[in-house]
């Protein structure tokens, strides 16, 4: 889950320049955080969304006029008339609802778009953007409002797992992430699956025997925790070692290749892979696990000249896709739901970081989709931020921001569940300790966005700033 990467998005326009200022502004004034923004219905007439990410509202049709408020990419704004100035620029009169208060002033007509459609970007036109049949609630595994931390298969044991539980009870914590399989492959219990796809994975287990860990997952449901599996999808170094056929081929040393953890991939255009993964998440089902998490469901971002093996003729935004919903159509029948994790940038970004990871496309077919907003991992001047590790409020706003405005372009979306930084980025020259203020911090960004569920992330499992 840990990569760094580096993608400076800034918003250049005077006609919608925008500080983190004015977003603190806004959302500390009480008069604007009365309720959660209503946005009219998608068909609606006459409506216009907004196509850039941040656009003012201004009072007269002019750049220099006062600026009312701030609407973002993907709002729904109700049209009520138009007007030229005397440079030319068509202007659209417009009135639009932000936390229950009407809003009427003007919007320059070039930054918005007829159809949401307009909103993708042509490049993904052809995957699957319809609107997904998805579960609401599963009776017998009831959604849950998740405050959750992560655990490693290491720290899952009967005994090192007692910690966790009261911790759970000494605090809010409501959820548990804990590994089902792990990037190099290794396995939480004993699993059929592996024993049909690759049997090598059943040699390193915590749980040979899963009846102890049958009994953890009831301790769980009885204390209202509710209990995430995490598998980790296309990073396996066991199985790619063992069927070199499946495995990502550096084109540069004409071997397997081998990640900056010198750890193996399979190709996530391997159908036989899917059915593995999807396999041994049935079996976790099975033991009781509410929710199937798919971590590193993308292809790897270090290395361009790989070998990904695409007998299938796809994109990689295809692949991710497919995949998922191919999970989610079998998992949905054991009545667990389905996550995906993905880069924080994800929301931001205007394609699919060459990952596969196209927000939309993903959000679509999954019931929550978990952006990794660590400020530790965005480029210093990420959205004007000097250096988003010392400033997770701000960050944290714009993610959040950007997710929730993508979300909107889709009649179906995934829940948004984010996982926020709870480690302090030691690799990092001038980087913040991050205690509970900084998680409140995290947390209260989120909130403002309407966001109310949250995952915190720590390679360690060391949350002692929670109590």
């Amino acid at each position: 889950m840990f990569h760094l990467f580096f993608i400076i998005l800034l918003f250049g326009s005077s006609l919608y320049s925008f500080d983190i200022k004015d977003a603190q502004k806004l959302s500390e004034d009480p008069e604007h955080i009365t309720g959660e923004e209503r946005v009219p219905d998608i068909d609606e007439k006459p409506v216009v969304f907004v196509n850039a990410d941040i656009l003012n509202v201004r009072a007269y049709p002019t750049t220099n006029s006062k600026r009312l408020t701030l609407i973002y990419r993907g709002d729904a704004v109700t049209v009520l008339g138009d007007r030229e100035d005397a440079t030319g620029r068509k202007w659209f009169k417009i009135s639009c609802q932000k936390d229950e208060k009407l809003y009427k002033g003007w919007i320059a007509a070039e930054f918005t778009a007829e159809s949401r459609v307009e909103l993708i970007n042509p490049l993904y036109r052809n995957l699957d953007f319809s609107p997904q049949d998805k579960v609401d609630e599963y009776e017998n595994n009831p959604r849950v409002k998740a405050r959750g931390i992560y655990m490693t298969i290491y720290s899952s044991t009967p005994q090192r797992i007692k910690r966790f539980f009261k911790l759970a009870e000494e605090t809010n914590i409501n959820t548990f992430v804990i590994d089902i399989k792990n990037e190099n492959g290794y396995l939480l219990f004993r699993s059929e699956a592996a024993g049909r796809h690759i049997p090598a994975a059943n040699r390193s287990v915590m749980y040979r025997d899963t009846s102890e860990l049958r009994k953890i997952l009831k301790k769980a449901k009885k204390n209202n925790i509710y209990i995430i599996g995490r598998v980790t999808a296309f990073k396996d170094d066991t199985y790619a070692k063992a069927n070199p056929g499946s495995a990502v081929f550096d084109n540069e040393t004409n071997d397997i290749y081998l990640d900056r953890d010198k750890l193996r991939w399979v190709s996530p255009h391997n159908r036989k892979y899917w059915e593995y993964l999807v396999e041994l998440s049935e079996e976790a089902a099975d033991l009781g696990f509410n929710e199937i998490q798919f971590d590193y469901v993308r292809f790897t971002d270090w290395k361009s000249n790989l070998n990904f093996r695409n007998t299938q003729r796809e994109s990689k935004a295809k692949a991710i896709q497919e995949f998922l919903k191919f999970a989610y159509a079998r998992l949905r029948k054991k009545e667990v739901y389905v996550s995906a994790d993905v880069f924080g940038l994800v929301g931001s970004a205007s394609d699919d970081l060459n990952l596969g990871q196209y927000w939309e496309a993903i959000s679509n077919v999954v019931d929550y989709i978990s952006p990794m907003i660590y400020p530790s991992h965005f480029s210093n001047g990420f959205a004007t931020i000097p250096i988003p590790d010392r400033e997770p409020y701000k960050t944290i706003f714009v993610a959040a921001r950007d997710a929730v405005a993508r979300n909107r372009n889709i009649k179906t979306p995934a829940i948004i569940r984010p996982w926020i930084q709870g480690f302090t980025a030691i690799w990092l020259k001038d980087h913040l300790d991050y205690g509970k203020k900084e998680i409140l911090d995290q947390i209260r960004a989120l909130e403002e966005h309407g966001i109310d569920e949250y995952l915190i992330w720590n390679p360690k499992n060391r949350y002692p700033f929670l109590r």
